[in-house]
């Protein structure tokens, strides 16, 4: 379901739609593409389309709102609305402008999910928009020509182009978003699909991200960090080894100490006296 309101001539919309009809059958297609001009304020909501919406800013600023909070979007950012769940843009400049890949078909959340993108809305800055911008024009050409496979193929291209970025993940934006999502939480417990669920990246694709970029795993990182932290309160001097231990939500202070001396080569009150 989509939910909008008019704002005088906005959004001026130039789109193409395929025939559903011709489409009955194909297990997923480009059902619509086009250009979408908004003003300051204007914004749309979209609840369980069940279509894969693939985005990217031309001009503007936007802020698109998930079950995360708002993030903000430029020009040449390319985001992804997945079939399922709620999100919401807004356009925040004077005038926006986005171009739209629309995809859809039966077989279109098991294809994501194979190719490992995960649930939830993401965020990308390809380092190629120019790829993007020729889609455009090929994308119109085909809807305008019909047929069912060249549809179907596009919309292949544009999956697969997907699960590039997801693979890649965006790795600036996307790796500092995973390292200030463990500081932030770093004295919690941190499980490996809720860091996916937070980057909206499969687990997966979370521990070839971590082992590309960071050279470690994920858990690995999160270990370290958490044995870190707690060699800074321990030097503060303010807290003991129990203490401590129950900050960093360690299951016991035998644990704890155990970590530590793996980490560090030594006991955690040793720690204290260097």
């Amino acid at each position: 379901m989509y939910f909008q309101k008019r704002m005088g001539i906005y959004p001026v919309n130039t789109f193409l739609q395929a025939n559903p009809a011709e489409m009955e059958g194909s297990p997923f297609y480009l059902w619509q593409s086009g250009r979408a001009v908004w003003c300051r304020n204007f914004r749309c909501t979209r609840v369980d389309t069940g279509k894969l919406a693939a985005e990217y800013i031309t001009d503007g600023e936007f802020l698109c709102q998930d079950e995360t909070g708002w993030h903000p979007l430029h020009p040449g950012d390319v985001f992804l609305m997945m079939p399922s769940g709620k999100c919401t843009l807004e356009c925040v400049s004077r005038t926006g402008a986005k171009q739209t890949f629309g995809l859809a078909g039966p077989a279109l959340v098991p294809v994501l999910e194979s190719l490992g993108t995960g649930r939830r809305l993401r965020y990308f800055h390809p380092e190629n928009l120019v790829e993007w911008e020729r889609r455009s024009g090929e994308a119109r050409a085909l809807l305008k020509e019909g047929g069912r496979s060249a549809l179907s193929a596009f919309a292949l291209e544009i999956l697969l182009a997907v699960s590039d970025l997801s693979r890649r993940g965006d790795s600036p934006k996307a790796l500092v978003r995973a390292l200030d999502f463990i500081a932030r939480n770093i004295r919690r417990k941190i499980g490996l699909q809720q860091l996916a669920e937070e980057l909206g990246m499969s687990p997966v694709s979370v521990i070839r991200f971590f082992s590309r970029h960071l050279g470690t795993t994920p858990g690995e990182y999160i270990r370290r960090k958490r044995i870190e932290t707690a060699e800074e309160l321990l030097r503060s001097g303010e807290y003991s080894v129990k203490e401590v231990a129950a900050e960093m939500n360690y299951s016991s202070p035998q644990y704890f100490a155990a970590e530590f001396r793996k980490l560090r080569g030594c006991a955690p009150g040793a720690a204290v006296k260097r």
